[in-house]
Parts: structure tokens; C-alpha cells; sequence
């Protein structure tokens, strides 16, 4: 288009800088009034028309040949801008998609309710030509020239319904919206990777293996503390034998036989305190030996543990390596024990030996107050108590007895000590580093989160700086529980024919999603703490007993309670504040082309949808 105030022929069409005006649009009045609306991609003022694209990712036209009849063998033109080919149903619109992508190398998996896949059996020998704007061609024959060039991205009907409509979000819409993450992340950053699945576990090996760690953690702690539980438990079954022996001991005394003589009841006495310093002195060699067995328990578990340690340090020996950290320092990262533990094991070992041979005495000649010792004065003694075989066997029969008592008494009184000291001290602390593990997979979540983040930035801040079709399009990172999954398992613990804690399981229900579930849905370590104890202390003073079934131990309902695996760390999409699967498979549609022409814009190569 070009007006002048030309005064002679040779300045006609003759602008002066060359400053022609070049309009887009039909030839009509109506293709005109069109540079009013658009006149920024309508109008351009240069010597020649402006080149928008790239040539060599323009196709100009397709070729269609020995088609059979299929198509109309005759150049079809395609501009250089947006192409839509409008038609009714059947009359070849997905056809033309199918077999330019075919033609470009990215229709390599036809899918059965494709063109190609149902027409295969008539279009054997067809010929598909691509003409680029760069005078280059592509071109195929089906079927035998399957390659996978890719030079354009297609979008198949049923790729776009199978992303936007099956499963509501499916993992092949994750993994595009993945695709597009790591397209944006700076390449110093994709860490040698070749996918964001692949660059989110090495960023997040370190948080999975802590919480394997702690989940296993929880485990042991639950263990020790139906351990610790049991033996609490038994403590009045123990206080009902300490009250059943010294009433036994009291019945014995009664029954001993009255000595005949004054001498007869010293020696009655010696004898019985003889028995009971031997009984006392066996169970003293018996805890010994006790700790002897439990010597070399520990040595077998150094010597496991120390098979794990040289795997590590095999391990960390290969990664610090990599790192490129000179050999004269690898040494500051190898784990050892601080010195040889061997010694101080054979010197308890040999010191409780010794201890125990020399409770036993020497065969020949024992020492005073050793168990041969005592046994030699209580036999020389027995033979002096009196002629009377009977009296003497029943004498001997029952301060044996009574020696065994107190041994025994000893040793529950020991037991009950330990229960009700160091290990009822131990249950409490239990529960504070099970919670603490607990809390410690929540505070690996957020870790996680933070990483996650950190790999999402490049995009959100290319959404929140674009159109404002991009700016309705947000990334989010989101906590998601199945607690409806983790309430299921619960459930067939409880014995709905009791009285609940919560009055029944609609209760508990109830009570779940005030307490705990507003924390699990923020990742809030204060919210899941206070909520876990309410509920905690809630069973515990119902008695679990009183409301489990049959079979179902406490140890049970705490593995259920402090489970993880129904909360995980999502990620998704927002388009106008509303979540993905919460769209329509339409506007699912509109999503994906938001991210592919608004933000996989590194990608020119032309779109075929």
C-alpha cells in the first residue's frame, strides 16, 4: 500500500528511505478496517515484507502423492502464521495432522483409533512431502520410513482427551508439565540430569532416605515401648510372688523340726545361713555369666555394624572422589570407632571370669566364702545336725527351700527396681523421641517443599511477568493426605460393639479431621503435635483394651496413629485460582496450550494439534 505527493513518474512507488507500507490482511475494505484492531501485527513500514519465523520451522506446503484415491494429489499451501483447517466431520482434518507429523518424524506411535492405524491397510505406498520455507523438504512413505526427526510437536485428539479428561490429572499431563519445568531451569542447574524426575530424586535423595530412617525409627521406638509396656505390666504379677514367697518362707520356718540340743539348733542355724550365702553367692556367678552372654551379643552386633561401616566408608570414598576433593583429606570422612573396642571387652570379659572362678574357689583347696567352700561346711555341717536321718533329710529339704527364696526374692525385688525405676523413667522419654521422630518426617517435608520450590521459580516467575492468559496460570506445591485411606486401615482395629473414645467411629472421624487433619494439610509442626497428643491422651485414658478388638495389641493402634504414607508432597496447576483436576476437560485443554505456546517458548518448531 503505498500514497504519495510524488511529483514527477520516477518518484511513483519510489518512497523515500524505502519506507513502504506493508498491510496484512485480505484485499477487502473489511481486511483494512482490520488494521485498526491490530495494527501492531498488521502493520509494518520497511523496504520488504517483515520475516517473522524462522524459515527452516515454516512448512509452506504438503504433498500428498499415490494416495489410492484418499486425497486430492495436488499441492496443499499452509501461511506462515496460524493455520486452521475447518471441515465437518470425516472429511480428513485429523488425516492432514496425522501425516504431517508423520512426514516430520513425531508420528512414530500411531494409536489405534488413529487415521493411519485404521486406514493402514489402504494407504500402503503413500507418499508425504514437506515443504519448508527454507526450499527444504521432508518426506515419508508409509509405512516403511518410520523416523523420529521430531521436527514439529503434535498433539493427537486422543494424546490431548487422554491428558485433560482420563484419570482427571494423569501422569502423562504431570510428566508434560514436568517437561516444561525443566526446559526452564538454567542448565547449570538440571545437575547433568536428562528429566525433571530424574533432577527432583537427586535434589530429594537426602530427605527420602532421612525419612526412611525415621519411619524405621518410629517402628523400633513402638517395639521397645510394647517391651517396656509388658514388663510394667507384670510388675503386680511380681509383687503377688515376692507377697507368695516370704509367705511360703514364713510356713517353712514354722515347719522346721525343733532341734533336740542347743548344739543341734546352732548348727540349724549355721547351716541355713551357709544356704542362704550360697544361693545368694550362685545368683551372683548366675548375672555374671549373664553378662558374659550379653559380651558377646555386643561383640557379634560391633561386628555387623562395623561390616556397615566399611560399606559406608567404601561408599563415601567413591562419592567424595567425585567430588573432586584432594586425596589428602578424603581421611576426615571416614567413619571409625574412636579407638579399638576389642580391649575394653576381653578385659570385662577376663575381669568377670575371674570373678566368677573365684566364687567358685579352687577344686582342691576353695577359699573361705566361695560357692565350693560352702558347699563343703553345709555337707560337713549336715552330718553333724543330728542322728535322726528323717528329721535331718526334712531340716535340709526345707532350708534349701528357704535359701532358694531368697534368692529368688532377690531377684524380683532387682526386676521391680528396674521396672519401676530406669525403665518407667525410659517409657517417658520414649514418647518424646517418638514424637520427635514423628514431627522429623513432617520437617523433612518441608525441606523437601523448600527444593521443590526452588526448581518451580524459573517457571512461576515466567507465568507471573507474561501475558495475562499466563498470569492465570499458577504452580502450586500442596500437602496431600488420604486420610479417608489411612482411617480404613484404623477402622478394623476398633470394635464397634464397644464404647469408642469417641463415642463411635463417626466420632473419631470427626475428631481426626479437627485435630490432626488441618495440620497434615499445612505441614504445621505445632498443629500436628498438639493434635497427635490430644488423641493420644484421649486412647490412653480410655484404656485401649476397653474399646480394641480382640486381637489388636496397643502396639497395633500406634503403628496405625503414626503412620506417613497417606501424606505426601503434590505439586499442580491453578488457572484462575482453581485447581486442575477441579477443571473441565475443555479448560483442561486451554492449560496445555497456555503451556505450550505461552511457556515452552525455546521450542519454534511449528504445533500440529
Amino acid at each position: 500500500m503505498h500514497g504519495s505527493d510524488a511529483h514527477s513518474i520516477s518518484k511513483l512507488f519510489r518512497p523515500d528511505q524505502d519506507r513502504f507500507c506493508w498491510i496484512k490482511g485480505d484485499i477487502t475494505f473489511e481486511g483494512l478496517r482490520q488494521i485498526l484492531y491490530e495494527p501492531e501485527d498488521r502493520v509494518f513500514i520497511g523496504p520488504t515484507p517483515p520475516l517473522y519465523h524462522n524459515q527452516a520451522r515454516v512448512i509452506k506446503a504438503v504433498n500428498i502423492t499415490h494416495s489410492k484415491g484418499w486425497f486430492e494429489e495436488k499441492p496443499i499451501q499452509l501461511n506462515s502464521g496460524l493455520v486452521s483447517i475447518i471441515g465437518p466431520k470425516g472429511s480428513g482434518k485429523s488425516a492432514l495432522a496425522e501425516l504431517i507429523a508423520f512426514a516430520a518424524g513425531s508420528q512414530t506411535g500411531a494409536e489405534k483409533s488413529s487415521f493411519i492405524s485404521r486406514a493402514a491397510p489402504h494407504i500402503t505406498g503413500l507418499h508425504v512431502e514437506l515443504e519448508w520455507g527454507d526450499q527444504r523438504k521432508s518426506d515419508a512413505t508409509f509405512p516403511r520410513d518410520v523416523h523420529e526427526t521430531n521436527e514439529v510437536r503434535y498433539l493427537s485428539q486422543s494424546f490431548v482427551e487422554r491428558l485433560c479428561s482420563e484419570d482427571h490429572v494423569g501422569t502423562e499431563l504431570v510428566q508434560e508439565i514436568e517437561s516444561v519445568i525443566f526446559a526452564h531451569l538454567d542448565p547449570t542447574d538440571t545437575l547433568n540430569s536428562s528429566s525433571f524426575a530424574e533432577l527432583r530424586d537427586i535434589r530429594t535423595e537426602r530427605t527420602q532416605a532421612d525419612r526412611r530412617t525415621l519411619r524405621a525409627e518410629i517402628q523400633e521406638l513402638i517395639l521397645e515401648d510394647q517391651s517396656l509396656r509388658s514388663n510394667l505390666s507384670g510388675v503386680p504379677a511380681k509383687r503377688a510372688r515376692l507377697e507368695a514367697l516370704s509367705k511360703e518362707r514364713e510356713d517353712l520356718q514354722k515347719q522346721l523340726p525343733s532341734a533336740a540340743t542347743e548344739e543341734e539348733a546352732r548348727l540349724q542355724r549355721s547351716m541355713q545361713k551357709l544356704r542362704t550365702a550360697l544361693a545368694l553367692l550362685q545368683n551372683e556367678a548366675a548375672h555374671d555369666k549373664q553378662l558374659l552372654v550379653r559380651i558377646e551379643a555386643l561383640r557379634s552386633q560391633i561386628a555387623a555394624f562395623s561390616k556397615e561401616v566399611n560399606r559406608f566408608n567404601t561408599e563415601i570414598e567413591a562419592a567424595v572422589w567425585g567430588t573432586g576433593i584432594p586425596p589428602e583429606y578424603h581421611h576426615a570422612f571416614r567413619v571409625a570407632f574412636s579407638g579399638d573396642t576389642n580391649a575394653p571387652l576381653d578385659s570385662r570379659t577376663a575381669q568377670l571370669k575371674k570373678q566368677i572362678s573365684n566364687r567358685d574357689g579352687e577344686p582342691g583347696a576353695p577359699a573361705t566364702g566361695t560357692i565350693l567352700r560352702l558347699q563343703q561346711e553345709i555337707k560337713t555341717l549336715e552330718g553333724q545336725v543330728t542322728a535322726d536321718l528323717a528329721r535331718r533329710d526334712k531340716t535340709q529339704g526345707i532350708q534349701r527351700r528357704i535359701a532358694a527364696i531368697a534368692s529368688e526374692i532377690q531377684r524380683i525385688e532387682s526386676e521391680i527396681w528396674v521396672i519401676e525405676g530406669p525403665e518407667r523413667q525410659r517409657l517417658t522419654g520414649l514418647r518424646y523421641e517418638r514424637m520427635d521422630a514423628y514431627l522429623g518426617h513432617f520437617r523433612s517435608l518441608q525441606e523437601e517443599q523448600q527444593i521443590l520450590e526452588e526448581l518451580y521459580r524459573p517457571v512461576t516467575a515466567r507465568l507471573a511477568s507474561g501475558t495475562e492468559h499466563e498470569k492465570s496460570l499458577d504452580f502450586l506445591l500442596r500437602w496431600e493426605v488420604d486420610w479417608n485411606t489411612w482411617l480404613e486401615r484404623g477402622g478394623d482395629l476398633f470394635d464397634q460393639r464397644k464404647t469408642q473414645p469417641f463415642g463411635n467411629l463417626g466420632g473419631l472421624i470427626s475428631e481426626i479431621q479437627k485435630q490432626l487433619i488441618p495440620g497434615w494439610q499445612t505441614g504445621n509442626l505445632e498443629l500436628i503435635r498438639q493434635g497427635m497428643t490430644r488423641l493420644l491422651r484421649t486412647f490412653y485414658a480410655a484404656k485401649p483394651a476397653t474399646f480394641l478388638k480382640a486381637n489388636v495389641t496397643l502396639s497395633q493402634l500406634l503403628e496405625w496413629l503414626f503412620q506417613v504414607d497417606h501424606i505426601r508432597l503434590t505439586y499442580g496447576l491453578r488457572y484462575n485460582g482453581v485447581e486442575l483436576e477441579k477443571l473441565s476437560p475443555g479448560t483442561k485443554g486451554i492449560v496445555l496450550l497456555i503451556l505450550y505456546l505461552g511457556m515452552d517458548r525455546e521450542d519454534t518448531r511449528p504445533l500440529v494439534i
